[in-house]
């Protein structure tokens, strides 16, 4: 109870991180700098002129003046590497103990940023020279001294080794040994502020021409940067989004919710309306009642995973819940890997824990895909010579997971066009079913002399009750208007007698969708049989007391087949007469206006 209180508490303060983050602007690629290296030409011409103490100051000088030149061009975010043993022992000591792990700035192991760029430079060449100047008639000279640095410097891709860069430059500086009076002013080693000279300046040299090298707009070659793609408006609506987390990594059940409850969290409330937990668990009692998906399992977790293990029946739990989308999560796999290090003064034993998780934002009426991602996450578990330590990194994995499922689907929510429909308003249409092919002539009363007469005026059928259902739900009869979201829906009439009519259609705010219903092929032998004896009929025939009969059982017929009239198609009406016929009135019209009144014809 106390984990998942933890977990909460997590999750809400992890949702002002997550949320403040869509704001934020990309970052700076991240640069590992090397440690310079020396040419063995380099280092044999200094051996040969006694210097190799002042090489190697040089280059110290050189390396420490590297990151700051990167830095300080605006394009890097520089990492630290040189420096491995230092940060190791900081870590080492915020894991014995002794410092609040509570506390956001104590150091966290296996936290090392990973740098996409790494520059990696050589000191090819080191010339030391004098250079004397005599001047004649007052026998005195000039000495002056010059030290020069050259370096190359090769920018690649940490990951594919690909080379984004590669220069040459160099570094320099002047100093008077002696003046005209013979007065020494300078001699012996090299300076220290003659050191720091040239270092500053092949540095700097070198952080220029590299900036040259690159792209204006800072795209790396090999990297593989994607197009960011147009944010939609901010629908009127969020969505009203099902949340589900299956267990692939056998992973214990409590952590699955933690996960649920991450995501939740971290979901951007202005597009997505999650649902609650009680609505999900109430929803897997009932869907696993019976069928397929029915089970005795207590643990409303164990038949959560067997109906998601289909996403057909995700699908179906979702709609059963009344949602608009359904996020569906998996953890994927839980898996640790094993490595000892040594090297850059540091030693270390690791083992590596990865979470994978795979998800999926689909609309649950149409199966449209709004977005799918994986998140990865991994945590290390790290021994030293001064460090030992027992800890279960699942709990931080499934918190970084999770965050980043939810702020993965919110960017691409963001970004369809599709999700944005699905959140606009509701608007009403009308769907009209009519029978195709299907028609009978109008049959009325004479009042002038009491005989019912054939009109010259057909008339459409129409079912007398067709169910309308949209994305698997029922949502009203034909001929009613239907709220329904703008966007691709799945609409489906269906009736007795009736060949069900399927299609996928793109609904409009006020759309009028006539759908053409065929009758079974067993009613409609029935109906060939019934209208043979109407075909026969002429228009403007005046009915015998048999015909009239006939007629009576054929609109019986009609009435019994749940079909009606349609009294909106093909109606003539001629103002200009007295109106004299009046509808039969055991002839099956539709409901609705009353038919008019047809003059003579």
């Amino acid at each position: 109870m106390q984990s998942r209180l933890a977990a909460f508490v997590g999750a809400v303060l992890a949702l002002v991180a997550v949320q403040g983050a869509f704001a934020q602007a990309p970052a700076k690629p991240a640069l590992a700098i090397a440690q310079p290296k020396v040419s063995p030409a380099a280092t044999d011409g200094a051996a040969q002129r006694g210097q190799p103490v002042e090489l190697n100051r040089l280059v110290n000088s050189f390396a420490a003046q590297l990151i700051p030149e990167f830095m300080a061009t605006g394009r890097f975010q520089a990492v630290a590497r040189s420096d491995m043993d230092a940060l190791q022992k900081e870590q080492d000591f915020t894991g014995s103990g002794n410092v609040d792990p509570n506390d956001p700035e104590a150091a966290q192991p296996g936290r090392i940023k990973g740098s996409r760029l790494l520059l990696v430079t050589t000191i090819d060449d080191f010339q030391d020279r004098e250079e004397r100047a005599t001047f004649a008639g007052v026998d005195q000279a000039m000495t002056r001294r010059t030290v020069r640095l050259t370096a190359s410097a090769t920018l690649y891709d940490s990951s594919t080794g690909a080379v984004q860069a590669s220069v040459t430059g160099e570094g320099s500086a002047n100093t008077v040994l002696a003046d005209p009076s013979g007065r020494e002013v300078r001699g012996g080693a090299v300076t220290e502020p003659m050191v720091r000279e040239v270092a500053v300046a092949l540095a700097k040299d070198l952080a220029k021409r590299v900036i040259a090298a690159l792209p204006a707009d800072g795209a790396m070659g090999g990297a593989g940067s994607a197009g960011s793609m147009a944010e939609q408006p901010l629908p009127d609506r969020p969505l009203r989004t099902a949340v589900f987390v299956k267990d692939r990594a056998a992973v214990p059940a409590d952590k699955v919710m933690v996960m649920n409850d991450f995501i939740v969290a971290g979901l951007d409330p202005r597009r997505f309306a999650v649902m609650s937990r009680e609505d999900l668990l109430n929803a897997v009692a009932r869907f696993a009642i019976q069928g397929e998906n029915a089970g005795t399992e207590s643990d409303p977790q164990k038949q959560l995973d067997r109906i998601l293990s289909d996403e057909a029946n995700a699908l179906s739990l979702a709609r059963a819940m009344g949602a608009d989308a359904m996020l569906l999560a998996s953890l994927s796999s839980y898996q640790p890997s094993a490595s000892d290090f040594k090297g850059q003064g540091i030693e270390s034993k690791a083992t590596t824990w990865t979470l994978t998780v795979t998800y999926r934002l689909t609309g649950v009426g149409t199966g449209l895909v709004y977005g799918a991602g994986i998140a990865q996450q991994s945590s290390i578990v790290r021994e030293t010579p001064g460090l030992k330590q027992e800890v279960n990194p699942l709990d931080g994995l499934i918190q970084r997971c999770g965050m980043q499922v939810a702020q993965d689907a919110s960017t691409k929510a963001a970004t369809s066009a599709a999700f944005a429909a699905a959140a606009s308003p509701a608007s009403g249409i009308v769907v009209r079913a009519v029978m195709q092919d299907l028609r009978v002539p109008g049959i009325f009363l004479d009042q002038s002399n009491g005989q019912y007469v054939v009109s010259r005026t057909d008339y459409d059928l129409a079912p007398v009750a067709a169910t309308v259902e949209v994305d698997g739900f029922v949502v009203g009869q034909q001929g009613q208007s239907l709220d329904l979201t703008p966007g691709p829906h799945k609409v489906r009439v269906s009736g007795s007698g009736f060949e069900p009519w399927e299609r996928n259609v793109l609904v409009k705010p006020g759309m009028q969708l006539e759908v053409g219903l065929r009758m079974t092929p067993e009613a409609f032998a029935r109906w060939q049989q019934q209208a043979a004896f109407l075909e026969g009929l002429k228009r403007g025939q005046a009915l015998n007391d048999a015909e009239v009969d006939r007629i009576r059982a054929m609109a019986d017929f009609i009435r019994n087949s749940r079909m009606v009239i349609d009294q909106q198609s093909n109606i003539k009406v001629d103002t200009n007469e007295a109106p004299t016929l009046v509808p039969a009135p055991w002839w099956p019209f539709g409901g609705g206006a009353a038919v008019p009144v047809v003059p003579v014809p």
